[in-house]
């Protein structure tokens, strides 16, 4: 279930934990309106899709547009255990990741800035 969302969705927000437990008393397994939540209102995953060149001239303004908008995200779905991911879209095709020492240097400084792991940034090049 794929669905496209602005950067600055207002998503459903997340209730806070119970203290206590003391006097709960459950009303059945789950709400009646769970299912259609979790299947339909609340991403498990939310990928942004950014368009940056390893070679952009202004490296660091993207870079912090990029920021910007993962911040959006990662604040739209506090208290969620949503995962987020960036996908580069790159004009030029380049060798493998590895293979390129600036290339490298500019992932690592990416995630990093974004606060993102390694697994979760890809590389999608595309041709015009």
């Amino acid at each position: 279930n794929f669905q496209v969302r602005p950067t600055d969705y207002d998503y459903p927000a997340a209730s806070p934990p119970r203290q206590s437990y003391e006097f709960f008393h459950p009303r059945g397994i789950l709400k009646a309106q769970w299912m259609k939540k979790h299947l339909h209102k609340v991403p498990s995953v939310c990928v942004l899709f950014f368009d940056l060149d390893w070679d952009t001239e202004a490296w660091s303004e993207r870079v912090q547009e990029c920021l910007s908008k993962i911040q959006c995200i990662r604040t739209a779905l506090a208290g969620r255990n949503t995962r987020v991911a960036l996908v580069l879209l790159q004009s030029k095709t380049r060798t493998i990741l590895g293979d390129d020492l600036q290339a490298s240097e500019r992932a690592a400084q990416l995630c990093s800035a974004c606060e993102l792991s390694s697994k979760h940034l890809f590389i999608l090049p595309y041709i015009e």
